[in-house]
């Protein structure tokens, strides 16, 4: 069973870091701002499989891009800050409301845009940057929306996840 798990972690690691990577061909147009389609793979983990999917593909796919593409420095670390507060506020959701996966992913689209800018101030050490978040918060919010209906949709017409692995092949 743990060969499972790890297998199927695995799997959804390297579609979120597809997913980044596909995103990273979609014009900025507004600067600091990505629709965060990789999150799709997390809120699937999360709501389809578990909290212990949800953390390890989150934290996982962040430091596996910075590895590969970003390096380990200020984007990393923005992402990093984000992914950190987005969890936080994701976990005591999900442990302790009964909120609704459109409730959870906006929530953590803010608390990841919120991250963001709190690791920003940080390095830059000016709290100007909070000029910033009212932009950032209503379109992270929208997006969040987008990337939760997506995710609604995927789990829908797919059996449970209980199920799926119980799936048996027949070796005759």
């Amino acid at each position: 069973m743990k060969i499972r798990k790890m297998t199927v972690t695995a799997l959804l690691v390297a579609l979120a870091i597809i997913f980044h990577y596909i995103e990273s061909f979609i014009p900025v147009i507004i600067p600091g701002f990505h629709l965060g389609l990789a999150n799709v793979i997390s809120l699937f983990a999360l709501f389809y499989m578990g909290w212990q999917y949800y953390l390890s593909v989150l934290f996982l796919r962040v430091v596996l891009v910075g590895l590969m593409f970003t390096g380990f420095g200020t984007t990393f670390m923005l992402s990093l800050g984000g992914a950190i507060l987005s969890s936080i506020f994701t976990m005591i959701l999900y442990f302790f409301t009964k909120t609704s996966i459109y409730g959870v992913s906006t929530v953590s689209a803010f608390a990841h845009v919120l991250g963001q800018i709190i690791v920003y101030i940080g390095i830059v050490n000016t709290a100007y940057m909070l000029l910033y978040l009212p932009l950032l918060a209503v379109l992270g919010v929208g997006s969040g929306l987008i990337l939760a209906y997506l995710t609604a949709h995927i789990i829908k017409v797919l059996p449970s996840f209980n199920n799926m692995c119980s799936i048996r092949r027949n070796h005759s």
